[in-house]
Order: structure tokens, then sequence, then C-alpha cells
């Protein structure tokens, strides 16, 4: 069973900070690259993908933490992307 400390939390308090860990230059670097690290970030913390893949798999008492900063995540990435 997967509990909340398993996960490989991105960091979501800081957009710069979270741009690191996403691989995306702010001011730097190609457009397609960015738009690509984006999908692949949205793909992989979007809270109905993740909880298919993964849902079956957290252990029950860490689950509505597990989603809640999964959504966070999911929203943060969005947010900084727009």
């Amino acid at each position: 069973e997967i509990r909340f400390v398993d996960v490989p939390w991105l960091p979501i308090e800081g957009e710069e900070v979270l741009r690191e860990a996403l691989g995306i230059a702010h001011a730097t670097g190609d457009a397609d690259a960015r738009k690509k690290a984006h999908r692949a970030a949205s793909m992989r913390w979007h809270p109905d993908r993740f909880s298919q893949q993964f849902g079956a798999r957290l252990l029950a008492a860490d689950y509505e933490r597990i989603m809640g900063r999964v959504t966070a995540t999911s929203q943060a990435i969005n947010t900084m992307l727009r």
C-alpha cells in the first residue's frame, strides 16, 4: 500500500520552485518544451488519472490526504502555466 510519505511530491509552495521541479524555465527555453512538460505534469498529477492509476493501492487511512495533495498539485501546475 502507498502511504502519503511514499509519494514523490512536487514542491507547490512557490512558482519558481515548481518550475524548477518540472524542468520549465520561466524566461528561457522553447515554447514546445514548456508545453510538453506542462502536458506531462498535468497528466501525471490529474486527480482522476492519479486515482485510476494508484487509487486501489493507496493506504485507506491516507487516501483523503493523498488525493487532497494531488488536487493541490494539479491546481498549482495549471495556475502556473496559464
